[in-house]
């Protein structure tokens, strides 16, 4: 119940950063071509485009032994994936589809492949699939590469940030090695289910945070303390990054919750 009313404030998020951007646009339009604000606000509705980018694991079908899941049923999984992307249809315009671990999401990520078609993602056109294993696509000049492994990892809290700048690098070097002068303005991971950031090279890497509670094989991994849930957003524009979320807490440009159980200490 935590995560879906934090998954809901999360969506409110941008809905209401989708006002705010329509109605800068709006004004920017009205001073720059001397029009009304109806013809300002049909023109800004075809230039703001909020672009969702699901990065891998959108349901679980673990074949790891637990009971922690609510189903293990795959009609029951297909609706709940419905049920929890139904919010965030209303927001966005373009939906991306990335598929994940075949633990969670069946060989080939066939689950992901299903929703994919099944909401009429944004296809991938180098394949005869819907979902990706690897996004390369330019939104509003940005190059933006979103996979759902990433090439490095850590359990050390201290380390999070240098394993994301370590990716980063690996990116890049990986498209000069190849001679291709293009490389990735911004690269989107998941998988390891922390925040983490770091920008090498002219790239500019993001861990995303989970959208899960710590289960059986995360306590098995002897993680200090649980992940904060959360996700990521950008304005992007001309180019440019111009917007992330604020850090407040030191934990990078995510918007993240706390479980109030993490910071919580029982007197017997």
């Amino acid at each position: 119940m935590q995560i879906w009313v934090a998954w809901k404030e999360f969506w409110q998020i941008i809905a209401d950063k989708r006002t705010d951007l329509e109605n800068q646009l709006i004004r920017e339009i009205q001073k720059t071509r001397k029009v009304g604000k109806r013809e300002a606000r049909e023109e800004a509705q075809g230039l703001l485009r909020v672009v969702h980018i699901v990065d891998g694991d959108a349901c679980d079908m673990n074949t790891h032994e637990t009971t922690q899941l609510i189903s293990t049923n795959r009609v029951d999984v297909q609706r709940a994936l419905i049920d929890v992307f139904d919010p965030v249809m209303a927001v966005v315009d373009d939906t991306f589809i990335i598929r994940g671990t075949a633990a969670h999401t069946g060989p080939n990520g066939e689950l992901e492949e299903w929703f994919a078609q099944d909401i009429g993602a944004i296809a991938c056109p180098d394949d005869d699939c819907v979902s990706w294993w690897k996004l390369k696509n330019i939104f509003s000049g940005v190059r933006v590469f979103a996979a759902h492994h990433s090439p490095t990892g850590t359990k050390l809290d201290n380390k999070k940030n240098q394993s994301a700048a370590r990716a980063a690098e690996r990116v890049a070097v990986s498209y000069m090695r190849l001679g291709m002068s293009r490389r990735p303005n911004l690269v989107l991971f998941a998988h390891r289910h922390y925040p983490a950031f770091g920008d090498e090279l002219g790239v500019r890497c993001r861990y995303l945070p989970s959208w899960k509670l710590v289960g059986a094989f995360g306590h098995r991994l002897a993680a200090t303390n649980a992940e904060p849930i959360g996700g990521w957003w950008g304005v992007l524009r001309g180019g440019k990054i111009i917007e992330e979320p604020r850090d407040d807490e030191g934990l990078g440009p995510f918007e993240l919750w706390r479980l109030p159980s993490v910071d919580k200490w029982h007197e017997l």
